[in-house]
């Protein structure tokens, strides 16, 4: 027998998508308050928002006559017709934040218009009209909830510690006043004031969460296709642990977008060392029927009619200033030509499917991006072929000694000359001077006045990683035959999605067959030659469904092939050695950072050496 649901019984299941927390509950309420065009809201909690949740606006408020309405399902003054959800301007409209909060707890809603001479109140316990009646109040509307889930003991064994639930709401409050930076906010712990904003716009409300990191954070703002983007977003020296401080705003709402994360991801990924992310706040404006926030009960994803011209707009203008902030940290005016941030976009690779060195820019299409000379880049990675293509260019014909040296990866043989070297006729390098090499490891050259610290482990390992970057991207990796086929064994599910990266895995030289419940392979990337395949593969199918953790892993692999195959720390390189690195890095290097993310070169100006002496 089918029946309709009880009220009480409908509210707790709706309850169970909007109260997942008292976080939720703090988000449901300033939103509301923000709806009603509050210019200040004060936020104050106890024992982690379980014992107290008190939320007070100054904005419109409500009638005494709508008050006891707005506690009903899908009760709400903020969508009038089935159009209206085409181009939803407010940040709630579904009608079931407050009787999904009164469901759950105890809740006190007092309210005044300023037309009124007096306030009214509510009061639900648990689901039930306890009270109503006519108080004194302020303009403004004030929402006082208690004991959170006292009466569910089943859902209350979920909520964590009072701390971490705490933690989790001033996450949240730090968020909504990034998102609202002309509303004033004060956000109350305790007893013990936390927060606060005085509604005076962008770079004050970053200031009132940041402090003084504000200083290591750049300003952005661009439009195009009638979006606006604008914000902050940190140099690379200032990174965190986790992704925790990273704040995406549409239209004044705070969401949640995969698409937009891996496009600013992309943009600093090969500027920042392993786990390390960067701190942002993106405010987007974009036209409300070009997006669609009726998505979820807690609204915090969005979908996008066309998602890509405004992925590209966050691509590039993150891109800018991870490379700006890269070239003004290590070495200023960049006078070794070591990055050319107007080629930024087109560096990233093209390795599963991230499609970011291919787009088309706002500005411009690739070609125009990218033009430049074609110039020699090593085709092997290795030792070797550094010299090789030293060796080449120099037209030596007398090779007259000859060297082994040794690396964890592979012994390599290459010739060293007696003669002296002709650089003359490498524009920058007929201009170095190659001061000596200090503690086996670091390189000192002068040049133009200042003095240079280069890393050559770190500037050989970024070389290598980039050279088999451009051989995956160019799908000119070469591939080697394994002598016998190593076989896996998967669950259909895994079958699947290895299936799925077939091409992107071909390409970067597996070869492979799924037959019955078996992946059969039968050749591996030479490049990754010491691989274990069944570690690598099941790293990558576990985690398929996040494009950023696929990313990581492939690169982190290849970073510890390019690393395996450089000269190390403590190995001596010859002259000729040094002036082909040198010349290598001149040439190819676009981002002056190995692979892991440490310099590879540090610049020390003659005005900061000479204050080190006092002679300034």
């Amino acid at each position: 027998m089918i029946k309709i649901l009880d009220e009480k019984i409908f509210n707790r299941i709706a309850a169970g998508e909007v109260v997942e927390s008292p976080s939720s509950i703090v988000k449901e309420l300033v939103e509301n308050s923000i709806d009603a065009k509050a210019a200040s809201i004060k936020i104050k909690i106890s024992g982690g928002g379980i014992a107290l949740i008190s939320v007070v606006d100054d904005g419109v408020g409500i009638s005494a006559k709508d008050m006891p309405t707005a506690f009903l399902p899908h009760a709400t003054s903020k969508v009038k017709s089935l159009e209206c959800l085409d181009a939803i301007t407010s940040l709630g409209f579904r009608g079931e934040a407050l009787p999904s909060i009164a469901s759950v707890a105890s809740v006190i809603l007092t309210s005044k218009q300023k037309k009124d001479t007096m306030g009214y109140e509510v009061r639900y316990e648990y689901g039930k009209l306890k009270s109503k009646n006519e108080v004194g109040a302020s303009n403004g509307t004030a929402v006082t909830v208690k004991g959170v889930f006292d009466k569910i003991p089943a859902r209350k064994k979920f909520l964590k510690k009072p701390n971490i639930e705490t933690n989790k709401i001033t996450d949240l409050v730090k968020k909504l006043i990034l998102a609202n930076p002309d509303i004033a906010f004060n956000y109350i712990v305790d007893n013990k004031s936390v927060l606060l904003s005085d509604g005076k716009g962008l770079e004050s409300a970053v200031f009132s969460i940041y402090g003084i990191d504000l200083e290591n954070m750049t300003s952005f703002s661009d439009v195009a296709f009638g979006i606006k983007i604008r914000g902050y977003a940190s140099k690379t020296s200032f990174t965190k642990h986790n992704k925790s401080y990273q704040t995406i705003i549409i239209n004044n709402r705070v969401v949640e977008n995969e698409e937009l994360s891996y496009a600013i991801f992309l943009a600093y990924k090969d500027f920042l060392m392993t786990r390390r992310y960067p701190v942002f706040v993106l405010h987007i404006d974009i036209p409300f029927d070009l997006i669609d926030v009726n998505v979820h009960p807690n609204k915090m994803q969005v979908k996008f009619v066309d998602i890509k011209p405004l992925r590209k707009m966050v691509y590039r203008t993150f891109s800018g200033i991870a490379t700006s902030s890269i070239e003004s940290e290590i070495f200023g005016e960049n006078p070794l030509g070591l990055l050319s941030s107007d080629n930024k976009a087109c560096e990233q690779s093209k390795i599963f499917g991230d499609g970011y060195s291919s787009f088309d820019t706002i500005t411009g299409n690739k070609s125009n991006l990218c033009a430049r000379e074609q110039e020699t880049v090593i085709d092997v990675p290795t030792r070797q072929s550094i010299m090789s293509a030293f060796y080449e260019s120099q037209n030596f014909t007398d090779k007259s000694e000859t060297v082994t040296y040794q690396t964890n990866y592979v012994a390599t043989n290459f010739n060293t000359v007696s003669h002296q070297i002709d650089v003359s006729k490498f524009d920058v390098l007929s201009r170095i001077k190659i001061v000596g090499v200090i503690l086996e490891t670091y390189i000192v050259v002068e040049f133009a006045g200042d003095v240079y610290l280069i890393d050559q482990h770190a500037a050989h390992e970024r070389i290598t990683y980039d050279n088999i970057i451009k051989s995956i991207d160019e799908k000119n990796i070469q591939a080697q035959p394994l002598l016998i086929p190593h076989i896996l064994v998967l669950s259909s599910s895994e079958l699947v999605r290895l299936g799925e990266l077939k091409t992107e895995l071909a390409n970067i030289g597996f070869d492979f067959n799924i037959k019955d419940s078996n992946a059969i392979f039968y050749s591996m990337p030479m490049m990754l030659s010491s691989l274990s395949i069944e570690k690598f593969i099941s790293r990558l199918i576990e985690n398929d469904n996040d494009k950023i953790k696929v990313s990581n892993i492939l690169k982190e692999t290849i970073a510890r092939a390019a690393c395996r195959a450089s000269v190390k720390a403590g190995d001596t390189l010859q002259k000729e050695e040094i002036y082909s690195l040198i010349d290598n890095m001149i040439k190819n290097v676009k981002i002056p950072l190995c692979p892991h993310g440490r310099p590879i070169i540090i610049k020390l100006t003659k005005s900061k050496i000479e204050s080190w002496f006092n002679r300034t």
